[in-house]
């Protein structure tokens, strides 16, 4: 999918794997975070309660039981809500969900404004961006990461560059391949090239349900890369820090703090 989406000049920007990965998706195309994902669910109920007679029909059993379970973050949501988001926040949704086929309208309201999302086949969602907001965001990353590390941690400027070199350096063999960063779907490399001149049930139904690819596997190797990387007695900066710095690489923070957190509350991640 993402070779497909590369293909049309967009970027897909892996979302948590979770329940509230619409939400996060959506949260960031309109407020630039995902920190507002609990907000947008919230909206999503009330509008869709205010409006039940729009909705209720397409609800088996109890509607108001429905919006209860809804209004958990553990549960997961779809094109009902979808059909209300659209409404709430003027949007028409837009969702690639296989490659080499055009995407669909999960809504058609007229609205102007869009958003794009990759839907896989177990329900996940993902954003989608263009390559050159890709390379932008990167960009704008590297600059205030510089700013953070000078100006507040009171790094030395040329140490920060030179750092920055040598990771390039270092890393070059990855560049080459084509790879992309460690929040890839595949999970399978460490980081990825920025162009310089881009032309039914409900739940968390994810985990080990990836249909893109064999996930735990992929990801384990990936691990086992960025410690070979992470571990050099050569880097003065973590890894995760010199990707940030980088211009050329746009480092999926939110994917990273999430993968961080799963590692955490599960052994099996590792």
């Amino acid at each position: 999918m993402d070779e497909y989406l590369g293909s049309l000049g967009l970027y897909r920007k892996l979302t948590a794997k979770d329940a509230s990965c619409l939400f996060r998706a959506i949260s960031e195309q309109l407020f630039l975070c995902q920190i507002h994902h609990m907000e947008v669910r919230k909206a999503c109920v009330s509008f869709m309660r205010q409006n039940q007679r729009n909705f209720e029909s397409y609800v088996e059993g109890s509607f108001e039981k429905y919006l209860e379970r809804l209004g958990d973050p553990k549960e997961s949501a779809g094109q009902l809500e979808i059909s209300a988001l659209s409404v709430i926040y003027n949007r028409d949704f837009i969702l690639y969900r296989y490659p080499g086929r055009p995407p669909t309208y999960a809504t058609d309201n007229g609205f102007e404004d869009k958003i794009l999302l990759c839907c896989s086949g177990n329900g996940h969602y993902d954003s989608v961006y263009t390559k050159q907001f890709q390379a932008n965001a990167a960009i704008c990353q590297a600059v205030l990461y510089e700013i953070l590390y000078k100006d507040v941690f009171l790094m030395d400027e040329e140490e920060l560059r030179s750092a920055v070199e040598m990771f390039r350096s270092g890393s070059k063999k990855h560049r080459n391949s084509g790879c992309v960063e460690s929040e890839d779907t595949n999970f399978n490399c460490l980081h990825e090239k920025i162009p310089r001149n881009p032309s039914g049930k409900r739940g968390d139904v994810w985990e080990g349900n990836d249909t893109d690819s064999p996930v735990e596997d992929k990801f384990r190797q990936g691990t086992e890369e960025a410690k070979i990387t992470e571990n050099s007695s050569k880097m003065p900066f973590p890894y995760k820090v010199l990707k940030a710095l980088d211009p050329e690489i746009y480092r999926n923070v939110e994917f990273d703090v999430w993968l961080d957190s799963r590692k955490g509350a599960s052994g099996s991640w590792r």
